[in-house]
């Protein structure tokens, strides 16, 4: 019986072989989307699966408030909380164990051996004894119970020893890292890819728990002390107190997760918590943080860390977006084919109609239309199965995973496939089956069979598909226009003829930045040199905001300010607007003069206004805000000197990379700009490693400045990654929908021959049939652009709000999208309307 129905749909696929090819291609190509969406959902459902009870563990988060209301996340907290947290915790019998992982990166201006082998910008993990005990990882060789509980021991992944200690025995091997002797007392196997401890991994996720550069594969105990190996590590102490840290906790019970976090903000808010002057050496007033814990399966999706600037392929919010644009594709690709199949019915009424004369019920029809589309489907999906063959390096390239074809072979996966077809097959059989099921054979015979139903059912699956998809393509088209126009934004700062170089982070460099500058400026091939924080957007909470001839404002949360030189303004050539640059005095003062004079609680600093700043003040002109007054709670007063054309924010729901003031503060900023000769590059940088390698004693990393800085570059490219990979199911939306209006007009062609013909007979010419026909089968089509097209301009509208420097929605495209889709529709249907136009009458008439 089965066998017989398989024969049959195939008998009757081939009767149509144009218009059931269309079908199977549109419905591999809807398959191969979602197919592509579940193998990237079940990577990531996969994450930290491999550790015992992994449900069980948890991630201590902190939440900082910000300007927009977004509070920012992130994994990593300094140890001092932590560790207060984890010992004082009230209930120690709700956690079983805790643990602390550090993550950094080596220091790339000292020369870093391990043994003879040279390791320059590699990351490692400091880690304390307890990390066995909540991630249960087998060790290949050494002893889980004692590794890492004594100082200057370290472990290593297995090909981190193939790589360092070669074909020989790596326990009890002594290995010198950054001249610190360090004993290998484990080696364990390779991280997963599927794991955020990963750190190759976790740089590509939200919450900052990545460093630059490879993982070395080392662990090291959190006793050792190493001599000058990156930021915040001193060889006096450990786990330093402001070293930033991820603690992971395994909780006993997890119905008692929500209690435990209610405990943890309380013990926040205690005295014996709080240190301020230890986050004074970092922002003036900082914001509250509060702490969570967040479960270890899915922590890697957390979308809301500090450096999350736009969609984040390892975020829930990629995820979402790709399973609702794929979700679009395959309703689409389901709707053409119910399109198809539904005229494919209609044209077998004569054989419906006979077969209940014959005998058979309602319920035998829907079987054969059922087998058809099953069978549709299955060759679909065969070749769904050849194009993700082919997919998924691309998919391990472009969105940062490690997928391979076993994922496809799983019991789950293979089982949620066959759900899918079984799904699509009925989704696609069900309306036509009831419409032709329910004719009488009489009503068939007469070629009644139920085509008023039948057409409106056309008609509606026509417009609902193009909607859907001129929307979806709209959306994308000004999404990369989005993008292009913040690569190509112009952020107010000259960068020809520029180089830079960062100091590091530790006290000894630091009190010598004032020499450094003071002897690279002093080579006759430097025109100037400049001085800025790395990271901008410290917060300042202000208590009023006095404006000249304006109310006093004490509404504003926080304002965003750039530590930076005070002689920006020449260095970069930035524009002023309105008011003057720093005085004279503020720029003839060092470093330590301008933290002496601003430490003064009655002296007024003078700062420049940026344009994102003027709009937070809620003035529409430059001038307006010239002495404005913001007194800040901390008792710090600022003056507003200046307004300048410069920093727009970019950024998508990050104030880390945008700012609102510019502030020449005293201390230490450890980026460095040098604007030079352009005919005297090599002298000039010649000039700067020796002055560098004179004065601390190491090679500084130097870079030629991009006319782009680090920021617009990565935010073009943490938009444009995503946007290129879900632009293209946009235009398949678009080509499926004409794929489907093609054999659609093919069919309506071939089923209104007798009509033409009469017409003909009746004196009809070829172009006017040829343009009723082109009409007619265009006019879904133009109804669901009127629809589609608002739609796709008010969610653009809504996605451009998120940034500041908006690309103006070019209503071009939506003139031109409707042109461009109008064309190819009529090209596509007039040939089979002049085709049909130009048949013989008489052929026509004596065949019906």
């Amino acid at each position: 019986m089965i066998l017989h129905g398989i024969c049959t749909a195939w008998r009757n696929l081939l009767k149509q072989p144009a218009p059931t090819l269309i079908n199977i291609l549109t419905l591999a190509i809807g398959l191969t989307a979602a197919t592509t969406a579940i193998i990237f959902l079940y990577y990531h459902l996969g994450f930290e699966k491999q550790y015992t009870d992994s449900e069980q563990i948890y991630g201590l988060i902190s939440s900082t408030p910000t300007s927009t209301g977004e509070p920012a996340e992130s994994s990593r907290s300094i140890y001092l909380y932590n560790r207060q947290i984890l010992d004082r915790y009230p209930d120690k019998p709700s956690t079983t164990y805790g643990s602390n992982i550090f993550q950094n990166s080596m220091d790339d201006q000292s020369d870093i051996y391990v043994g003879k082998k040279k390791v320059n910008r590699e990351t490692y993990l400091k880690a304390d004894e307890s990390f066995w005990n909540i991630f249960d990882i087998p060790f290949i060789a050494g002893n889980p119970d004692t590794a890492l509980s004594e100082p200057n021991t370290l472990v290593m992944t297995e090909s981190a020893a193939k790589r360092f200690i070669d074909d020989q025995e790596p326990l009890d091997k002594t290995i010198d890292l950054n001249n610190t002797p360090m004993t290998v007392v484990g080696v364990i196997p390779d991280f997963s890819s599927q794991t955020i401890l990963n750190p190759d991994f976790a740089k590509n996720t939200a919450l900052g728990m990545g460093s630059p550069g490879k993982f070395s594969g080392l662990i090291i105990s959190s006793n050792s002390k190493i001599e000058s190996i990156g930021q915040r590590t001193s060889p006096t102490e450990t786990w330093g107190e402001t070293e930033f840290v991820t603690s992971f906790l395994k909780v006993a019970n997890t119905s008692e997760v929500n209690r435990i976090n209610h405990d943890l903000n309380k013990l926040i808010e205690s005295d014996n918590l709080r240190h301020p002057e230890l986050y004074n050496r970092y922002a003036q007033a900082p914001p509250k943080r509060n702490f969570f814990l967040a479960p270890l399966q899915g922590l890697h999706l957390r979308d809301k860390g500090q450096s999350s600037t736009a969609i984040n392929f390892n975020s829930w919010k990629f995820l979402v977006i790709l399973l609702s644009a794929v979700s679009v594709i395959l309703f689409v690709a389901c709707l053409n084919s119910t399109l198809i199949s539904t005229t494919l019915y209609q044209r077998r009424t004569t054989e419906i109609s006979i077969r209940k004369v014959m005998g058979a019920n309602q319920s035998t029809i829907t079987r054969q239309f059922f087998s058809d589309s099953l069978l549709t489907t299955l060759l679909a999906t065969t070749f769904s199965a050849i194009f993700i063959s082919f997919s998924i390096p691309w998919i391990n390239t472009t969105m940062i995973t490690d997928l391979d074809h076993s994922c496809i072979l799983t019991p789950e996966f293979i089982g949620s496939i066959l759900a899918l077809v079984t799904i699509i097959s009925i989704v696609t059989t069900w309306y036509p089956a009831k419409i032709l099921g329910n004719t009488s054979p009489s009503a068939a015979l007469e070629n009644q069979s139920g085509s008023t139903q039948g057409n409106k059912l056309l008609n509606t699956l026509t417009i609902t598909q193009f909607v859907l998809s001129t929307t979806l393509f709209s959306v994308f088209i000004v999404t990369l226009l989005q993008v292009k126009h913040i690569s190509n934004l112009d952020i107010g700062l000259n960068f020809e003829n520029m180089l830079s170089f960062t100091v590091s982070s530790n006290p000894q460099s630091f009190t010598k930045q004032d020499i450094i500058r003071e002897k690279i400026s002093q080579h006759p091939h430097i025109r100037s040199i400049s001085s800025g924080d790395a990271i901008s957007g410290r917060v300042y909470t202000p208590e009023s905001i006095k404006i000249p001839g304006f109310k006093n404002i004490t509404n504003i949360n926080s304002i965003h300010f750039s530590h930076i030189d005070p002689n920006i303004l020449d260095h970069y050539q930035i524009e002023l607007l309105a008011g003057n640059d720093f005085s004279d005095k503020i720029k003839s003062m060092n470093q330590k003069e301008r933290l002496k004079l601003f430490a003064d609680s009655n002296y007024k600093i003078e700062v420049l206004l940026t344009k994102r700043g003027l709009k937070k003040l809620g003035l529409k002109h430059p001038s307006q805000a010239i002495d404005a007054e913001i007194i800040d709670k901390s008792g710090q007063n600022f003056i507003v000197i200046g307004v300048v054309n410069a920093f727009p924010e970019i950024t998508v729901n990050n104030h880390f990379n945008s700012t609102d003031v510019l502030f020449p503060r005293g201390g230490y900023i450890n980026m460095f700009s040098v604007r030079f000769n352009p005919e005297k590059s090599g002298i000039a940088r010649s000039h700067i490693h020796s002055v560098y390698k004179e004065v601390l004693g190491n090679e500084p990393k130097i870079e030629f400045a991009d006319p782009k800085p680090l920021a617009l570059r990565n935010l073009t490219k943490q938009l444009s990654e995503p946007m290129n990979q879900l632009a293209p199911l946009g235009i398949a939306a678009l080509i499926i929908s004409l794929l489907g209006l093609y054999a659609i007009s093919l069919l309506n062609a071939q089923r209104r021959t007798a009509e033409i013909g009469i017409r003909k007979v009746l004196g009809a010419s070829i172009k006017k049939l040829g343009g009723l026909m082109v009409f007619e089968s265009c006019k879904p089509l133009l109804i669901s652009l009127i629809i589609g097209l608002p739609a796709g301009y008010l969610i653009s509208k809504h996605f451009l709000q998120g940034f500041a420097a908006q690309a103006p929605i070019a209503l071009v495209v939506f003139v031109l999208t409707p042109i461009i889709v109008m064309l190819i529709a009529i090209l596509v249907t007039l040939n089979h309307a002049l085709h049909t136009a130009k048949c013989d009458p008489a052929n026509v008439l004596r065949s019906q």
